[in-house]
């Protein structure tokens, strides 16, 4: 179907084409199954309900067993509410593009510091993440160790990095640590997260990590990341059944493992270039999958993902701001909010802070365009419109002097003036003025400040070096 604007919005699906994508997911999971390389999660899936086959490594769930379960998940109700675009700011392994010679490094803790220090100092990034610790100082064995150290330091969401079975013991040893420091029950601190192999696969080593901090009294998250005509079928439709069916399996390993009876439907699929075979974030078939992910989610009652505000331009310009932009709208229109990852390009290998700069003020933009206008007394200004009557001029009047900034968007680094004044004031360009801004927070902006005692930074150090 194309795309429509309809009473709930923008729309690409009819409900018999939601139902037939619902079909084929169960059809997936009742007759392909998924793979899972651990025999006990194997007999706790089959105690839950599964159809497990243990020479093959496989569990299957009947169609009535789905329906089942998805009656019984917490349901979401859909209301009309204001659109809402969030900015984050992430941190993992890349490039670093540094402003001052427009050259692609390495990440040093000093770049990161940096990096951070923008994002901190900007206006509407609502967080920072990061995933391993990617600084070349750091030993690559020894970084989801060291990541856990520098979010908690300075102020960073994340630190779900497990990857190597063998670091289980030290990971959650530093998670103690950190609980300890917080006075919190690690089971709310603790964030850990490992993949499906797509399709339909749960590997060896991730499903012994789930095990271990199952076994620990925590939960560890598991994500799935499909490709287009890579490892879902090329067809948008089909690829979005397989995803489903693997949200659903999800879905189901949480509420084993983790008590919840949650479920989100998600859209992280990527468009696979077929000349090259690299996997690219900004493409149209994604604004298009979360139109119809937001749409299934809405069907069945569920909290919604996509994948949004990305781009896999590798320098700032105008494919970089089409491609966030055109995301992050479509996502919004279609289920009320969206995120942008601020400062991350190149199909998240390069990492810029004038671009990020750039995106606060982007980021601004479209939530003053989303907020709307009030409509009263003062904002229809009859008595001015009066007194100033034909011909009349509002520039001078106290109405506009009091007004202007609520009812006006005001931009730092948007052009603003006409072609001559922009001229004599040294033909700045927005990437101009976002590198002066680069400059200007690292020299006067507000600086970081360490977020965990002395002591417990200690006492993380030690477990490292253990």
């Amino acid at each position: 179907m194309q795309m429509v604007l309809g009473c709930d919005g923008i729309k690409v699906l009819e409900e018999d084409e939601i139902k037939s994508i619902l079909e084929a997911a169960f059809k997936i999971l009742e007759k392909t199954g998924v793979v899972v390389e651990n025999d006990e999660i194997l007999e706790k899936l089959e105690e839950y309900g599964g159809q497990v086959t243990l020479e093959e490594q496989k569990v299957r769930f009947s169609r009535t067993f789905i329906e089942d379960f998805m009656n019984g998940l917490q349901k979401k109700e859909w209301k009309a509410k204001p659109i809402k675009i969030s900015a984050a700011v992430e941190i993992h392994n890349g490039y670093y593009l540094d402003p001052v010679d427009d050259c692609f490094k390495e990440w040093t803790k000093e770049r990161f510091l940096d990096y951070v220090k923008v994002a901190k100092n900007l206006k509407n990034i609502d967080s920072v993440y990061m995933l391993g610790c990617p600084l070349k100082e750091v030993e690559p064995k020894l970084r989801s160790l060291y990541e856990k150290l520098y979010c908690w330091k300075y102020g960073v969401v994340g630190g779900e990095a497990i990857w190597d079975t063998k670091l289980c013991p030290k990971i959650y040893e530093m998670w103690q640590v950190y609980a300890g420091e917080t006075g919190r029950d690690v089971k709310e601190l603790y964030n850990g997260k490992v993949y499906l192999i797509p399709p339909l696969r749960f590997g060896k080593e991730e499903a012994k990590q789930l095990m271990y901090f199952h076994k620990k009294g925590l939960y560890t998250e598991v994500g799935t990341m499909g490709s287009l005509g890579g490892t879902v079928p090329v067809t948008l439709a089909g690829g979005l059944a397989l995803q489903l069916a693997e949200g659903l399996f999800i879905s189901i390993l949480r509420s084993v493992f983790g008590g919840s009876r949650r479920f989100e439907v998600f859209n992280v699929l990527t468009a696979l270039d077929m000349s090259t075979g690299a996997t690219q974030f900004g493409r149209p078939e994604r604004n298009i999958l979360n139109v119809a992910g937001a749409q299934i989610a809405r069907y069945v009652g569920a909290d919604f993902f996509g994948h949004c505000g990305l781009s896999d331009a590798k320098v700032p310009g105008n494919e970089a701001a089409f491609q966030k932009v055109s995301s992050v709208i479509f996502n919004a229109l279609a289920c009320g909010k969206a995120n942008l990852v601020a400062g991350l390009l190149g199909v998240d290998e390069v990492f810029s802070p004038v671009q990020m700069i750039l995106e606060d003020e982007m980021i601004d933009a479209l939530n003053w365009t989303f907020k709307g206008f009030e409509v009263n007394e003062q904002t229809l200004a009859l008595e001015v419109i009066n007194e100033q009557g034909p011909g009349g001029s509002f520039l001078g009047t106290d109405h506009t002097l009091e007004n202007f900034r609520q009812a006006l968007w005001q931009p730092s680094l948007s052009s603003k003036e006409m072609y001559k004044l922009w001229k004599d004031k040294g033909m700045k360009t927005e990437i101009i003025k976002a590198k002066e801004k680069f400059l200007d927070i690292l020299q006067s902006g507000k600086e970081l400040e360490p977020q965990i005692s002395e002591r417990a930074e200690r006492e993380l150090l030690k477990i490292i070096s253990r």
